[in-house]
Order: C-alpha cells, then sequence, then structure tokens
C-alpha cells in the first residue's frame, strides 16, 4: 500500500513533500522539483529550509502547526513571472497529536495570466461602450431640451449619433465573434474556394479603396479547395484587407494566395504608413491600438487583427507580421491543409 501510494503522489501534476516535525521532507515527487526548478533532485532526509528559499511556503508551514488545520496561500514561485498556490495540511497521528506537514504546490500563473486577460478585456469593453454612448446621450439630450434651433446643426447631431451607434454595433458583432471563435466550435465546415472568397472580399471593399490606391490579387490558376467555414475565412480577409486600406493612402496593396508545402499561404501586403517594431508584438491583442486616435476615427473597433490571429488559430495555423515605419505592412498567413484532430 506504501509502494501504491507513493505512485499516485508521484504521478501527481502539483508538488508534493511531506515533512516531519523537524521539518526535515520525509517524502517528494518529481512534480515539487519541476515547480520549484530545483537543482537537487534528491531532497529526502533534507530541511525544507536547506532546500528552498520562498517566504510563502515558510509561512504556510507555520501557520499549520500554529493552528493544526488546513492552511492556502499564494504567493511568487523562483520561475520568472511565476504565481504559486500552496496548501498546507496537518499530518496526525492516531492520537490525533501533529507529527509533521503536508504540503500541495501547484503551479497557477496561467490561471492568473487568463484572470488578468479577462479583467483587463471587462475594463476595455467597458471603456469601449461607454465613449460612444456618453456622445449619444450628450446629442439626444441636446436635442430633447431644445436648444438647437437651427435644422442643419440637429441634422449634424443625428448623423454623429448615427454614427456613434454604428461603432456600437460593430463592437458588439467583434466582440460575439471573437466569442464565438476562441470557443473553437467551427460549424458548417465545407470546402471552400479560397480564391473566391478573396475576390469576394476585394471587390466587396473596393469602394473604400482611395483613388491613389491599387489593389492586386495575385493567385496560380487553382488552388486546392481548403476545409473551413466560409464565413470565417471571408472575416480573416475582409480583416486583413481592410486593415491594408486604411492605413494606405496611395501606393500598392497585394494579396497573394498560394500552396505551399501542403499548407495553404495567405498575404497581405501594402506600401503604408508600417508599424514601429516596438508595437508589433503587441498589435494581436484585444483592444490593442498603435494609434488609438487614428484607428477610431477610421471607424475600427480594436478587434480585427485579433479575430484574424483567433480564425488562424482555429485552423491550427501561424501569423507573422513584418512592417517597416513608411515602406508598409506584410502579414503572411501559414494554414495546414492536414490538421491535428
Amino acid at each position: 500500500r506504501k509502494t501504491e501510494l507513493e505512485a499516485i503522489l508521484g504521478s501527481m501534476a502539483g508538488g508534493v513533500i511531506a515533512l516531519n516535525d523537524e521539518n526535515e521532507i520525509l517524502f517528494f515527487n518529481k512534480s515539487f522539483i519541476r515547480i520549484l526548478n530545483l537543482e537537487k533532485k534528491d531532497v529526502k532526509g533534507d530541511s525544507i529550509y536547506n532546500v528552498i528559499r520562498n517566504i510563502t511556503i515558510y509561512n504556510v508551514i507555520d501557520q499549520v502547526r500554529q493552528r493544526n488545520q488546513k492552511v492556502k496561500l499564494e504567493g511568487k514561485g523562483p520561475k520568472k513571472n511565476q504565481t504559486i498556490s500552496i496548501t498546507g495540511t496537518p499530518l496526525v497521528d492516531g492520537g490525533n497529536e501533529l507529527f509533521g506537514v503536508l504540503i500541495i504546490i501547484e503551479d497557477i500563473s496561467q490561471i492568473k495570466k487568463l484572470e488578468t486577460i479577462r479583467t483587463d478585456f471587462v475594463s476595455n469593453v467597458t471603456h469601449e461602450l461607454k465613449t460612444p454612448l456618453t456622445s449619444i446621450r450628450g446629442f439626444i439630450d441636446t436635442l430633447k431640451n431644445g436648444n438647437v434651433k437651427d435644422k442643419a446643426v440637429a441634422d449634424k447631431f443625428l448623423d454623429i449619433i448615427d454614427i456613434e451607434a454604428e461603432r456600437l454595433s460593430r463592437l458588439i458583432q467583434d466582440i460575439l465573434l471573437l466569442s464565438e471563435i476562441e470557443s473553437k466550435v467551427d460549424r458548417e465546415a465545407v470546402s471552400c474556394n479560397i480564391i473566391k472568397i478573396a475576390n469576394d472580399v476585394i471587390e466587396l471593399l473596393e469602394a473604400e479603396i482611395g483613388e491613389d490606391v491599387t489593389i492586386v490579387l495575385e493567385t496560380p490558376p487553382y488552388i486546392r479547395p481548403f476545409l473551413c467555414n466560409s464565413d470565417r475565412m471571408k472575416e480573416l480577409f475582409i480583416n486583413l484587407i481592410d486593415n491594408a486600406i486604411k492605413y494606405t493612402e496611395k501606393g500598392k496593396i497585394q494579396v497573394v494566395c498560394k500552396e505551399e508545402d501542403e499548407n495553404l499561404i495567405i498575404i497581405v501586403k501594402d506600401s503604408g504608413i508600417g508599424i514601429e517594431k516596438k508595437y508589433l508584438p503587441r498589435i494581436f491583442e484585444r483592444f490593442y491600438r498603435v494609434d488609438k486616435g487614428r484607428s477610431r476615427k477610421l471607424g475600427g473597433t480594436g478587434l480585427g487583427l485579433s479575430i484574424v490571429k483567433h480564425i488562424v488559430q482555429l485552423y491550427d495555423g501561424n501569423i507573422m507580421v513584418n512592417s517597416t515605419v513608411g515602406e508598409g505592412t506584410e502579414f503572411i498567413i501559414v494554414l495546414p491543409y492536414v490538421r491535428k484532430d
């Protein structure tokens, strides 16, 4: 039974250590060594104070001994940006006498990261919704109070209300779309003609292209159909091409689709304003804008590239970006024809 118990504890993802009354290690598992990034691999019989330097773990041990009850605390781990959860439980004998402490250590860094992302997302959504709503309420109150006698001015206010309401609608649609994509549910996946989808999107956005900008679709005569949801793929092209149009005042936008080594390659390249290198790691974050004022003025919700990234991940693909200020930006997407189950 002792061997079975050790096998069970040894297979646990969380780190487990048992201490005796002298705080010497009676038992430990491999996860304990891994989570705390210990160089010494055999610590049995060593004092816990000689093995690790962590004030939170020390506090858990002390509180368990003082209270003779279960204690749980969170603190920093030895690795960069690591958060660990430490649970201490008293070990008692048949006479209910404390003879040691059982410690379970879990790496909760990813959970904390997700909590931060969720909090930031809620905060950003609140801010993004509040801005147009405040504008709409202000103009409505002005009109209702009868302070505007000039019809031209009143019409201008109504136009602003209409623009802000449309912006709200786009934002809500993008949030719902992003939520659906993140659920990893890909309904109605069919063999799609990628060249046709790219052509359809270019025709759809053609009216938004400036006089000094040309858009070119470069493809071979035939590309093998790609298994996907056509609406998702259309959304991917819309966001990338629309982005290129918004930030290219003159020059050329290239849309390239081709097959390469069992992958579908999609490239959208523009000769627009470009992005500074320091901003590139963050451009796929939700609501992140390099130029906030310009993005809002052009009607952006701040979710377009995040939607693109999640669509790419939905199909087990990768997305890369190259950009030079004043020369333009290039997005390269690689989507495998054969995907993981």
